[in-house]
C-alpha cells in the first residue's frame, strides 16, 4: 500500500516497495531544488497516465502488430549473422503463443508466408506441405513475397512451391475482394535473358515483379 497516497488523498494505491522506499529521498531533492514536489506520492508519478497520451487507439494496436514482426525479423538476422542460435524463432512454444497465433493468422496481410506448414503446425487448420517442400521438421520461418502474393497463396492454402507451378500452369491469375478485383498476377517467361520487357497497365494503383527462379517472372498488380 502506497501510505504516502493514502496520507494525501485519503485513496488506497498499490505501489512498488522500491518506489515507495525512495520516495523521501525524492521529496527531498525536489524541494531542495524547486522548492516543493508537485507529487503527492509515488503513485503520482506512475507510468499509469501514459494511457492518457493515446490519441489514436488503432494506431497504437497496429504498431503493437508490426512490432511482433519486426522482432522476428530481428531474431532472424542475428541467427543469419551467427550472433545467436535458432532458439528464438525456432520454438513449439512460440506458435501457441498468443503472438504465434496472430502471427500466424495475419502474416500474409503483411506480405509474408510461413514457410514449411505442417498437418496442424503452426495453426489447427494447417495443411501438410512437407511433400512438396521437402521439409518435415517444425521451423518457425518465414519468407517475404509481397502483399499480392501472399494473399493469393493465402486464399488458395498455397505453399511457395505450389504458387510457383500454379503460376506456371496458369500465367494470368485474378484475385478479387468483396467483389471488387485487388490484385492481378501475370506470369511471362524470360529464360535466362540478361533483359526482357514487362508489361504495364496504368489502371493499376501499383506493380511488383519478381523472378521465380524458374525461368519466368511474376508482375503482381494492385487496384
Amino acid at each position: 500500500i502506497d501510505p504516502f497516497h493514502l496520507e494525501a488523498y485519503d485513496k488506497i494505491a498499490v505501489n512498488y516497495n522500491r518506489d515507495i522506499e525512495i520516495f523521501p529521498v525524492l521529496n527531498a531533492l525536489f524541494e531542495g531544488i524547486y522548492g516543493e514536489n508537485p507529487y503527492k506520492s509515488p503513485t503520482d508519478m506512475g507510468v499509469n497516465m501514459v494511457g492518457f497520451c493515446i490519441s489514436d487507439d488503432e494506431v497504437c494496436c497496429q504498431a503493437s502488430r508490426d512490432e511482433i514482426i519486426r522482432r522476428y525479423y530481428d531474431a532472424a538476422n542475428k541467427m543469419a549473422d551467427g550472433k545467436d542460435n535458432d532458439k528464438e524463432i525456432n520454438n513449439t512454444k512460440y506458435s501457441t503463443s498468443s503472438q504465434g497465433v496472430w502471427m500466424n493468422e495475419n502474416c500474409w496481410k503483411y506480405g509474408l508466408v510461413f514457410r514449411f506448414p505442417l498437418n496442424a503446425w503452426p495453426l489447427p487448420t494447417s495443411t501438410d506441405k512437407s511433400f512438396v517442400t521437402g521439409i518435415s521438421g517444425q521451423h518457425n520461418l518465414y519468407r517475404y513475397v509481397g502483399k499480392g502474393s501472399a494473399a493469393l497463396m493465402h486464399y488458395m492454402d498455397f505453399c511457395l512451391e505450389d504458387y510457383i507451378q500454379y503460376m506456371e500452369e496458369h500465367p494470368h491469375v485474378a484475385l478479387f475482394e468483396d467483389g471488387q478485383l485487388k490484385y492481378e498476377y501475370y506470369r511471362q517467361y524470360v529464360g535466362e535473358e540478361a533483359s526482357f520487357d514487362i508489361l504495364i497497365t496504368g489502371r493499376a494503383k501499383s506493380y511488383v515483379s519478381s523472378l521465380d527462379n524458374m525461368g519466368g517472372v511474376i508482375t503482381v498488380f494492385e487496384y
